[in-house]
């Protein structure tokens, strides 16, 4: 017998409406390679962000974020290794550049005080942490699930912008109902709910993921990320980040602060991989392009140097003078 009625998975694709790449809303990286691909990193998708232990992989992620808080994107960041005042610190790091740096008796760079303060009041309600802290705080209970807790800063903070660093230690904080599965169903799972929640909400979230721990290289570089093989297939775009090798640095190819970034995977254009050379700056933590000028302005700078504010105010025809 013949299904009577229409179906409700099935569209007729004279109604689908065009997406034009170029206006959908994007993250500048400042990344000349990244940002020349796509215009940066598109929202309503999800990115991943690969690499070995210890290479950088969070602080190339923090760096996307300082660029979104820079951008007027309100963000939430899960960060499972770090410490709230670590990550707080390494992020504010790269807000201020060297030249609001200095390098104390011990060899750490410190920001100027004076700075720190102007960072932080501008940071104020553009950036949301995950509380990992009490993870550890005998007293501090249970948190919500990490998924909950995502779609609660999108829906009521408003943030467009979701870091998840990283999938491994994110995966302990999936709610109590998932724990049927196995580990790589779990992790499709996990990874399919954020590819999800990306699209629904027209927000970027940001996942970094490790790269197998194995000697061998594959012929697709996407099959080295450690987990199931669902984390690039629901992917938008995929980039491994890391450092040059001591073999590579010996040669001359690179030095001890060069980074090399490939982007294997860009759904929304289909460009195929390419890798580039970025350049690392040790005090700031700051990663740019050989081409760029490591010195980015950030907004902290421009709307809070004292002066600005009153100039621009003289300009208005205040009611009460």
């Amino acid at each position: 017998s013949s299904v009577r009625g229409k179906s409700e998975a099935l569209i007729d694709i004279s109604e689908v409406k065009s997406i034009d790449v170029s206006t959908m809303d994007k993250i500048r990286t400042h990344i000349p390679e990244i940002d020349s691909l796509v215009g940066g990193i598109c929202l309503g998708g999800l990115t991943v962000i690969t690499g070995k232990a210890g290479e950088g992989k969070s602080t190339f992620a923090s760096q996307i974020l300082a660029y979104a808080v820079d951008q007027e994107y309100k963000c939430m960041a899960y960060s499972g290794e770090l410490p709230n005042g670590i990550f707080k610190d390494w992020l504010y790091l790269q807000l201020a550049g060297n030249k609001h740096i200095h390098v104390n008796d011990k060899k750490e760079p410190k920001i100027e005080a004076d700075v720190y303060g102007r960072i932080n009041n501008w940071m104020a309600e553009r950036l949301y942490l995950y509380d990992i802290d009490k993870l550890f705080d005998e007293d501090g209970g249970e948190l919500p699930a990490l998924i909950e807790t995502v779609e609660q800063a999108i829906i009521q903070y408003g943030c467009r912008v979701i870091l998840l660093d990283n999938l491994m230690t994110a995966l302990d904080l999936v709610a109590s109902s998932e724990l049927m599965f196995n580990k790589y169903e779990a992790q499709a799972h996990f990874v399919r709910t954020l590819a999800s929640m990306a699209r629904k909400h027209n927000v970027a979230i940001i996942l970094i993921a490790h790269k197998r721990k194995n000697n061998g290289v594959s012929i697709d570089m996407n099959d080295e990320i450690s987990g199931s093989s669902d984390i690039t297939n629901y992917a938008s775009m995929i980039i491994s980040y890391g450092k040059y090798s001591q073999n590579e640095i010996e040669k001359g190819v690179a030095t001890s602060n060069d980074r090399k970034m490939t982007v294997s995977k860009e759904r929304f254009k289909g460009k195929t991989v390419f890798d580039c050379k970025l350049s690392f700056e040790p005090s700031s933590k700051r990663i740019f392009s050989p081409a760029k000028i490591p010195d980015v302005i950030f907004k902290w700078e421009k709307e809070n140097d004292g002066s600005t504010a009153w100039e621009e105010l003289k300009q208005i025809d205040l009611p009460f003078s």
